[in-house]
């Protein structure tokens, strides 16, 4: 089969990630966000980041198994140390966004009925959104139809489901900034970030 022909963005994104990938000291990779360039800065998104979780709290008091099952989801990312609370005073950057989370059911799942989705599409105050600023990579799996054919070639077929696999990448320092969340347990404590 011929390769297929990338886009310039393509290329660029891919450039990006062989000269920005390095590993930690336990072999873990870190990445840095494949920005655009010239796209200008993210404007500010906390009050509407603040603004999406409040309605999600409303949504915890009407459906407390949702509550539960989310802030067991946030503390398994908050556990093993992929995510961390952070302090605003403390912190002092120019570029700050903060992603809105919310949950999607899927009650065919067996295994996730439910999951959180974090909004890097939310516009921030100047109409951009962390999406908008980032590269857009190659895809780099195969199509369907190719891989279904391959299940023809052996008798026997594998297939694997890399557990939390994105959580083993780190972030770099510098991009932590643009990839804060608003949590809280309860509605009467403050806001985390």
């Amino acid at each position: 089969m011929p390769n297929k022909t990338w886009k310039a963005e393509e290329i660029l994104c891919e450039e990006h990630f062989n000269k920005h990938t390095a590993r930690d000291d336990t072999e873990r990779y870190i990445v840095r966000l494949p920005r655009r360039e010239g796209q200008g800065r993210l404007g500010q998104s906390y009050e509407q980041a603040k603004r999406r979780f409040r309605q999600l709290e409303r949504r915890f008091q009407e459906n407390p198994d949702l509550h539960q099952v989310y802030s067991e989801f946030m503390q398994e990312y908050e556990e093993p140390g992929h995510m961390n609370q952070i302090n605003e005073d403390a912190v002092s950057t120019e570029e700050r966004y903060c992603l809105p989370h919310h949950a999607v059911f899927k009650s065919s799942s067996s295994t996730t009925r439910t999951r959180v989705v974090f909004g890097g599409s939310c516009r921030s105050s100047n109409g951009l959104s962390l999406n908008d600023t980032l590269l857009v990579g190659p895809t780099i799996q195969q199509d369907l139809y190719s891989i279904v054919l391959r299940f023809r070639t052996y008798q026997i077929a594998f297939t694997v489901d890399k557990a939390k696999m994105y959580r083993q990448v780190r972030i770099h320092e510098n991009e932590r900034e643009v990839q804060r969340i608003l949590w809280g347990i309860s509605a009467e404590e403050p806001l985390r970030t």
